[in-house]
């Protein structure tokens, strides 16, 4: 997730403006998730990129978010590397939330880098990310786009470019809730991401592995539904804001039976509404 205080950016490209980090909410694009992103959910599997920013897109609307909010591909680092260098290349973002508060009149630019790490425990002594860490690998790239991109011209470009660890002198880990598995980690920062844009604390104790799991385990229910009648459209159309909130207790405050097949079949028959709720989870 990236904050700023100024104009949205846009990036040049050949087919027209891209904003940046290819941002989910302001480049007209209706994302899909097709079966190749849907599969890993089934098993003890990462998560496609492709696949969270899908759920990050259908959790919110544009006009949910302030005009200095942007928020950026889960596989932005990639739109970095492409735009600085000008080559494609296959860098993935690790799936780790970031929220960077940045303003480019300001005299120091970078003012909150937040990182949250679902799998490095949050609150300790000494919470500066480590320079070689992979999100510091993501930060430079970003801190060079703001050099070339957005301060040309400007002394600031310089001095962003004189010191490619600036950003990541001010960035820290922030308390989060942490996955009990290896494979979980786009959901957990889907969470963390989807709370930071609703304007919640994160913290160590907003969700937990249970709501994740149960998340998705029902996602996949939904993907997977197949058999719903020539009268219910396709049940992926079904996923929705209230819907993907509703596993998150401090976002949710309703209730649905346990069963989301019967739930989709039985509650909207004719698909008229959004799903508003979700299975119950334990707190």
């Amino acid at each position: 997730m990236l904050r700023r205080r100024t104009k949205p950016l846009v990036a040049a490209k050949p087919n027209g403006p891209l904003w940046i980090a290819e941002d989910l909410f302001r480049d007209d694009r209706a994302l899909l998730a097709d079966d190749d992103a849907v599969a890993p959910l089934s098993g003890d599997n990462h998560l496609s990129t492709a696949l969270v920013d899908y759920l990050l897109q259908r959790s919110l609307q544009p006009t949910d978010l302030q005009d200095t909010t942007l928020v950026g591909s889960a596989n932005s680092l990639h739109f970095f590397h492409q735009v600085n260098a000008k080559i494609a290349t296959a860098s993935s973002d690790p799936n780790v939330a970031k929220s960077i508060v940045f303003d480019l009149r300001s005299p120091d630019i970078f003012h909150e880098v937040s990182v949250y790490d679902s799998l490095i425990k949050g609150g300790r002594r000494n919470n500066s990310v480590h320079r070689n860490s992979p999100p510091v690998k993501y930060l430079r790239p970003f801190q060079q786009f703001i050099a070339i991109f957005c301060l040309f011209g400007n002394p600031k470009c310089e001095v962003l470019l004189a010191n490619p660890d600036h950003i990541a002198e001010k960035a820290v880990y922030g308390s989060c809730p942490l996955q009990q598995n290896g494979f979980d980690c786009g959901l957990f920062a889907f969470g963390c991401v989807l709370h930071l844009l609703k304007g919640l604390d994160v913290s160590a104790d907003i969700f937990n592995q249970q709501h994740i799991s149960k998340l998705r385990e029902s996602i996949h229910a939904v993907f997977t539904v197949t058999d719903t009648g020539s009268d219910v459209p396709n049940p992926r159309e079904l996923l929705s804001s209230s819907f993907l909130s509703s596993f998150f207790p401090l976002q949710s405050e309703n209730n649905c039976h346990d069963n989301v097949f019967l739930w989709l079949l039985q509650d909207h028959p004719n698909n008229d509404n959004d799903i508003d709720a979700a299975p119950d989870v334990p707190d």
